[in-house]
């Protein structure tokens, strides 16, 4: 078991975080609601392990583990990303994350994470340069012994041509609804706006769900846009 540290701008999330920690059997032996905040902190507890959230106020988490390992390189610090943030996970990666969970966090995760961290099993390793991100925007790394992808972004979108293709991995669940959502917010202000989903009406966690993703079909329709479906590579929920 780990001494572990909680890093993370938001009361509720550092909470969740704890109580997963605890449940795993874990000592939280501090915590930091900013980056700089974390820096000060680490001195005085020396953590087996941080979970570090990448966005904060003040410093965020990619600086905030720079300045750690600048003066205790033995850290390990684990970043807490929200889907999308695909490229900060990757700078935090070569920055000398050990490794990185996307929220939601979950007893599961957490508990993949941390074992494979603390027992050095790491798939990611900031020696690691050869890496690619696959079509559904997981990180596939390359090394001597083999390949290792790890899950990470549920959602993607990106404009083909003159229409915008979000595609999902996973049913949509009330979080994966809500990055649907933004990503569509950037678009309804160009022209035209012509968005693709590429899943069906039946992978939706619950009719909750389906009635936010039907707004945001309200959402391109007001803006004069238009939708398409395809469920030919919908997931099953």
């Amino acid at each position: 078991m780990g001494r572990v540290m909680i890093v993370d701008d938001n009361f509720v999330m550092r909470r969740n975080i704890r109580l997963i920690v605890e449940k795993l059997g874990h000592d939280v032996v501090g915590e930091a609601d900013d980056g700089e905040d974390a820096v000060m902190v680490y001195g005085r507890v020396n953590p087996d392990i941080i979970t570090m959230d990448i966005t904060m106020p003040n410093m965020n988490g990619i600086d905030a583990m720079k300045k750690i390992k600048e003066k205790y390189p033995e850290a390990k610090i684990v970043m807490i990303s929200a889907m999308g943030q695909k490229n900060k996970v990757l700078q935090s990666i070569n920055a000398g994350a050990e490794h990185f969970i996307v929220k939601p966090i979950n007893e599961k995760k957490v508990s993949e994470v941390f074992n494979k961290v603390l027992n050095k099993q790491l798939p990611i390793d900031s020696k690691i340069e050869n890496y690619t991100i696959n079509e559904i925007g997981e990180i596939q790394l390359n090394d001597d012994a083999g390949a290792d992808v790890v899950e990470a972004f549920l959602v993607e979108s990106k404009k083909i041509d003159d229409a915008v293709e979000i595609k999902i991995k996973k049913c949509v669940s009330e979080e994966i609804a809500e990055i649907i959502n933004k990503e569509v917010q950037k678009y309804l202000f160009k022209k035209p706006l012509n968005i693709k989903f590429l899943f069906g009406e039946n992978e939706f966690e619950s009719e909750l769900v389906k009635e936010e993703f039907e707004k945001i079909l309200k959402k391109i329709k007001n803006a004069g846009g238009i939708y398409s479906v395809d469920k030919s590579s919908a997931p099953e929920c």
